[in-house]
Formats: structure tokens, sequence, C-alpha cells
């Protein structure tokens, strides 16, 4: 279509704007906290109506200024930087202004974290901050750290290696959007799953409940999740390994070289490898003496895993034409063994595995401050060639349970027919292409614009299983343009986001199987074309009540566009829906939240969710299944979340969460369950909750020993993998006691998840550290089962060392 060919031609017309601005006296440079980075600090000019907040990359420019002598001195919540002095009679470029703290740290939390956390708390836009800066010596996973999160639960079977399912404010499964720095994640395959990145390749994470900011260029349908990377400023390196139970072993190195103030660059790479063979009970077993099919207890055989990922990047900074120009070769590859079809435990698998690689991903990233800081852009280009290969050679043969191959009359061991590929090995390749342009248009230093594009291209090549020696060819694009206007007013006491998104996608290519799932719902054998498009309103307001509370609230229509896997397919088990269309939703959001610095905070939220058009993974057979719009889902959640510090060292920390969301009926006319309608949501957590006490000895025997200690527990209420009618759900308030009124074996139970940590580190000299963490999980090995009832890991201990300098 016309418009996507204008778009590339907008694209690069942006990409290569020319870098220029007004040769008046400046003052430009960065703001630092604790020798970090920082942004939305206040700069002021002493003696003088002047001052400027820094940019979020903690870049600042004071213009308009005469020739003299000034003093600058930066301030951020309540603390503030020495006075600096400067004598003007040219442009200055390069000033750095720091603040130094002495910020209670509480759970390890570093100081930069801390204030982190404290600015995106307070934004109009709701934001969870899971903190990585505080945990990169200790051995928690980030997917254990989103899943002690408020109204965030994380479904997977807890093995490294994983696909994890995340439920956040009652979005779940592909509704929830992942990016990296702002960018969808999409040109990095799964290499940057949560259930596979250690804690050390990222600064912090920031979900989103709601409204998005304009700056996340996504089409997400109310949640997000953006994974921010580190951005380091001074010469520093970190190396950590971890060792844990079924044999887990994993090693991360950080390195960052600060060449000059105009040069830098570093290296972040990671090595993960698992066998993840956990024991796991009621297995089914043909007795080959008796006969007689038993349900034994044994150990996964064949459920491992190996990942290397790793990133070397160049920055050259501070020059005329650019602020920031950083090249990025990215690398990785993994292999994950197939224990089982992703749904049951019915039969083993013995040699099937996935392979994944992309050995060369380059991407630029381009950022210049022009006409005194008032348009920032901000613009993002990679490109990827990523392969999949799925091998299953086991030919005429079958495993059981204990590992032992039996003989099969014909056929391959998942069930797949391969018979006209020339090998058992289904290949698929995925070429993407990416860009995003971020510009930000500051009108005053209350008031400024924000136009984010987002173009993601691409096309598919795989095996084409019905046909010998034969391809399928598909090509996906999606395009998304937000356009935001930011404020405050009334003296810092109202802050608002308004925006508007346009979003659109183009997809067309081969569809080799003819599949018919009800009457408005089909898909067809031959080349298809769909083109989707759609405008999405968002209002979010903050409102400063009084000291210490804050008020927000937030509405939107919003589309979601259908991603990559919903679209193409695995080539394998799901089968490619070309003509998806988009999701659809209303939503609200309101929360107010009170905070004491010294030694108190608490928020309660609560959502509104009218979701149309869902789209559902469904079973076509054992082995097969595809994305369709089916749900329509209506309902409500509510969380509270609160932390006390009743002395320095010591935190108690909580949240709990309820949702209310309702079956109202589906596009599938062979489902067969309109007399579910008002029935809660199956398969889906309706209230957890989660629990963290945590001390840290400031000074253990001398003042360059720290020691912090951590206890977390994790509930969650038993719910059912099946729709129940809402006249038999259990009684009680909210449903929450007892058991359902019509008999169902399709249960998770409920689930209670114990752990305990510590972490040990010592100061060194020549700013050097070596640290050490240990952590029990499932202290009590508890049966803990993922979203179709599969057994997960039960209890684990691991160990991670590592050593700064």
């Amino acid at each position: 279509m016309n418009y996507f060919k204008q778009s590339y031609v907008i694209i690069f017309c942006l990409y290569f704007l020319p870098s220029f601005g007004f040769s008046q006296y400046t003052i430009c440079g960065k703001t630092y906290l604790d020798k970090e980075i920082q942004g939305n600090i206040l700069v002021q000019v002493l003696g003088k109506d002047k001052q400027i907040v820094s940019n979020e990359d903690g870049t600042f420019c004071l213009d308009n200024l005469e020739e003299g002598v000034y003093h600058l001195l930066a301030n951020s919540y309540g603390y503030k930087s020495d006075t600096i002095t400067v004598k003007l009679n040219e442009n200055i470029k390069n000033l750095q202004i720091g603040i130094t703290t002495e910020f209670l740290n509480l759970d390890g939390v570093d100081v930069v974290s801390e204030k982190l956390t404290d600015k995106k708390a307070s934004e109009s836009i709701k934001a969870e901050i899971i903190d990585l800066t505080q945990h990169q010596r200790s051995s928690e996973s980030v997917e254990q750290l989103m899943n002690s999160t408020a109204g965030i639960k994380v479904r997977s079977e807890g093995a490294l290696g994983d696909d994890a399912k995340i439920n956040v404010g009652g979005f779940y499964g592909k509704s929830v959007r992942f990016l990296i720095d702002g960018i969808p994640i999409d040109y990095l395959g799964s290499s940057m799953g949560i259930s596979k990145i250690p804690t050390n390749m990222a600064h912090h994470i920031e979900i989103y409940k709601g409204v998005l900011p304009t700056e996340i260029g996504i089409d997400a349908l109310g949640a997000a999740v953006n994974i921010v990377t580190q951005q380091p400023s001074n010469t520093g390196h970190r190396v950590s390994y971890e060792v844990g139970s079924y044999n887990t072993h994993r090693l991360s190195i950080n390195s960052f070289v600060r060449a000059s103030e105009k040069f830098s660059f570093g290296v972040d790479a990671f090595a993960s490898y698992a066998r993840n063979n956990y024991e796991v009970d009621d297995l089914p077993y043909e007795n080959q003496e008796t006969g007689k099919n038993e349900f034994i207890t044994t150990k996964l055989f064949h459920n491992g895993y190996q990942q290397f990922s790793g990133n070397i990047f160049i920055d050259f900074e501070n020059r005329k034409w650019a602020d920031l120009f950083k090249i990025t070769l990215n690398s990785y590859a993994l292999k994950r063994e197939l224990q089982n079809d992703f749904t049951s435990r019915s039969r083993p698998f013995g040699q099937a595995h996935r392979k994944e690689h992309a050995y060369a991903i380059p991407s630029i990233h381009y950022k210049k401050n022009l006409f005194n800081n008032k348009l920032s852009p901000d613009q993002f280009l990679v490109f990827s060639h990523i392969n999949y290969a799925l091998v299953d050679s086991v030919k005429n043969g079958y495993y059981d349970w204990l590992g032992e191959r039996h003989d099969a009359v014909s056929g391959s061991e998942m069930g797949t027919d391969l018979s006209y590929l020339a090998e058992p090995i289904i290949r698929t390749a995925v070429n993407n292409l990416s860009y995003r342009g971020l510009f930000t248009f500051r009108l005053h230093k209350n008031h400024k614009i924000v136009l984010n594009l987002i173009d993601n291209f691409l096309y598919r090549i795989a095996d084409n299983l019905g046909q010998y020696d034969s391809q399928t060819h598909i090509t996906y694009n999606r395009f998304i343009a937000g356009l935001g206007y930011q404020y405050n007013l009334f003296n810092q006491k109202v802050e608002g986001i308004t925006q508007i998104k346009y979003l659109g996608s183009q997809t067309q290519g081969e569809v080799t199987d003819m599949l018919y799932v009800g009457k408005s719902e089909g898909v067809e054998m031959g080349n298809k074309f769909a083109l989707n498009n759609g405008v999405s309103f968002a209002q979010s307001l903050k409102y400063n009540l009084k000291e210490n509370w804050i008020f927000r609230a937030s509405l939107e229509n919003t589309y979601r566009l259908p991603d990559q896997s919903e679209i193409f397919g695995d080539n394998v088990f799901i089968k490619p829906h070309l003509t998806l269309k988009p999701e659809k939703s209303f939503n609200v959001n309101a929360s107010i939240r009170y905070k004491n610095r010294k030694w108190f905070a608490a928020e309660i939220s609560s959502y509104y969710r009218n979701t149309k058009d869902m789209v559902r993974l469904k079973d076509l057979t054992q082995f097969s299944a595809i994305y369709l719009n089916l749900d329509h889902v209506k309902g409500y959640g509510i969380e509270f979340e609160a932390s006390i510090y009743p002395f320095e060292g010591f935190e108690l920390s909580g949240n709990i969460t309820y949702n209310e969301f309702r079956y109202q009926g589906t596009n599938d006319e062979f489902a067969m369950n309109q007399h579910f309608i008002d029935a809660r949501v199956s398969n889906m957590p309706f209230y957890f909750g989660n629990a963290r006490i945590s001390y840290q000895f400031k000074k253990l025997f001398s003042p360059k020993v720290k020691m912090n200690i951590y206890y977390t527990y994790n509930y969650m209420h038993q719910y059912y993998l099946d729709y129940i009618e809402r006249q038999f759900e259990p009684d009680g308030f909210l449903g929450l006691f007892g058991e359902s009124k019509v008999y169902t074996d399709r249960v998770i139970p409920i689930q209670h998840i114990h752990s305990a940590g510590m972490v040990w580190w010592i100061d060194l000299p020549r700013n050097q550290e070596l640290s050490l963490g240990v952590e029990a999980r499932n202290i009590f090995d508890a049966k803990i089962y993922n979203n179709f009832r599969i057994q997960s890991m039960g209890r684990s201990f691991s160990a991670k060392i590592s050593y700064g300098f």
C-alpha cells in the first residue's frame, strides 16, 4: 500500500536529519547522581530566574546567556550538588554536575536505583519498576523478581530457558508486549526472554499497566514490559558466575571502557546451561512386564537448555554532529531440548529439540539535541536474520518416561509428518528490519510534544511440510505512529499526557493448510493478503493532592496488532493465520499513593477492562493449534502494595491482587460454551500476593563488609483450567473459599512458595568489589504447576559469585 512506501521515505529523511543549532552562548552538559548518569534533575542558575530539568539521558542546555560568571546548582529529591562556578565567554558543551547522596540503603538497593524508582513511581502513568542493579549480586532470577511484583504473575515451568507467560493488570499472554529500550523485542528473537536473561544484563525493568508513555512505541492492549539496558558512564567491569540445582550454570560479563569524553566501547555477554532434570509426579507409564498403565515419579531426562548471547558496542559522544552515535553488534545462539508438547506430559520426547541463532545483528542509535535542547531526535535502526530449526530425528520409535526407546510402526515422535523433507529438520528463517524515530519538542520547561514512529518489517521463509523441497513465504509489516502532549500545570500540581496513536499492518503470503473452525473464523489454503488499521486515544492525569499524596487516573481505547508468532505460527505445532484481526479494549485506571520517605509507602490501584476479539490459542488436534480472534472479556481488578521501613536497614513489603474478569462470549461457533457467559475467565490466576522481608548489615565487622538477608513468600489461589458457570463457583467472599459445586479435576491448586537468601560483599581497594549470593527457592518443596497444570521445578539451590573492578 502507498502509505507503507511513504513511511519508508519519511523514515529515510528523518534518520538523516541534519544537525545544527544556534551559536549563542550556552552551557550544556550532563547530570549525575552518585557518579551515574541521571535524568530529570533540576539545574538552577543561582541569582537568576533561570533553570532547566535535564533530559531522560541526563542532558541539559541553558541558552541565551550573556558573557559573565555563573553559579550552577543541581537539585533532586532534596539532595543538592556542590555549587559549580563557570566563567562564560564561549559555549560550554560538556559540563558535568554531580549529586552525591547518603540515602538509606535498603535491601541492597543502590542509590541511583532508589531515585529511579521514586521518579517512575510518581509519574502520571503508573509503572512498576524492578530495579536489577540491586540484585546483580544476588542469585535471584528476573522471573522471580517479576513474579513478586504487584499485579504481576509469571507462569512457566520454572526451568531455565522455558517460555514464560505473564499476567499484568488483567491482560495476559500475547496481549502483554515486550520491548528493550523502548524498541519491540522481535529483532532479538527469543534470546531476551524473562526466563533467560540474567540480572546483570539490564539496569531495570519497567512494567506499565494501562496507558503507555508516548516514548514506548508499541501497540500493547494495556500492558507492556520494557527491559532497560545498562548505560554506564565510567570505566568498569563485572564478571559473575552462578551455579545451581539440576546442573545449572550461568556466566555473565559486563565491560565498559571510557577512552575519552567522546569515545567509549564495551561488551555485555552471558552463557547459560542447565539440564533441568527435576523430579515430576504422575507421569503415565506402560509397564512392559505387566502390560498395565501406571503413574510414576521420575526425573525429566531430555529437558536441557543452553544459550550464548552477547553484544559489542562503540559509542561516539559529544560530537558536533551527534550527542550519541552508537554502533552495536548482537549475536546469540540457543538450543532447547523438548521433553514433551506444550500443553501436556501425556508422552515424552527423547531426541526432539529446537535451535535458534542470529550470528550478527547490527544496529545504530543516533541522538542529537538541536536548537538549544528544544528538539531532540532519538533514532534507532536494526536488521536481524534469525534462523530457527526443529529437529525430530526419531523415526519409527518412541520413548517412555524412564528414558527407554521402543520401536513403533511409523511416524516421528512428535506426530509431525516430515516425509516431504530431505532430512528430519524443519527450518525457518525470519528477516527483521526495525526503525524507531523518537522526536521530542520542548515548547516550555513544563510542556513538550513527543512523536514516536515505529516500523517493523518481517519476512519469513519456512519449509513447506506439505510439498517436497519447497518453502512458504510470508511478509508482515507493522507501522505505529504516536503523538503525545505532556504538560505540568498549576505549579507542578497537575501532570498529564494526551496522546493519539495510529496503527497499521499489512500481511501477505502463502497458507498451505485448509482449516475450518467456524462460520466466522476460517483459514483457507492459498495466497492471502490482509490489511488492518486503527486509531487509539489515551489520556492520563496525575494530581499531587498534598505533600506525600498522589492521585492518578487514565483512560484509553486501544488496539493491539497481532505479533509475528500469532501471524506466522511456528510451522510445526501452531498454524499460521494471516488474516488475524487486532484485539480491541477500552481501559480505565485509577490509583492513589502515599509515601513517607522515612518509613512507609503504600498504593491502591484499580482498573476496568472491556476487551473484544481477544486472540486465543485454539487446539485443532492433540499436536496442532492456531491463534484466533475468539473471546470477549470484561471486568475489573484491584491491587494493594505497601512497604515499611521501621528502622535503618530493615524493609517489610508486600502486595495483593484480585481480578474479576468475566467471559462475555466468543466468535467460535463450535465452542458450545455460550452458557458460560459471565463465568470467570478460565486458566487465569485471579487472586495472588507476595511478601518480602529483608535486613541489611551496613557494617559487618568492618565498614567495607556488608551483608543482606531476605525472605520471600508467594501465594497464588487455586483456579480452573476450564470455564465453570458462575452459579457453581466456590462460595464465600469473592469466591475465595471452598470448591466448585460441580466436579472437575482440572484445577491448579493453591500454591505457597517460600524462599530465602543472603548476599555478602566486600569493598576492595581501587573501586573493586567481591560478592557472594546464595539462595534456597521453594524451601518446603511445594508442588508448583504452570498454566496447563504441568508440574514445575521443586526445591532448588543456587550460588552466585561476582567480581567488579
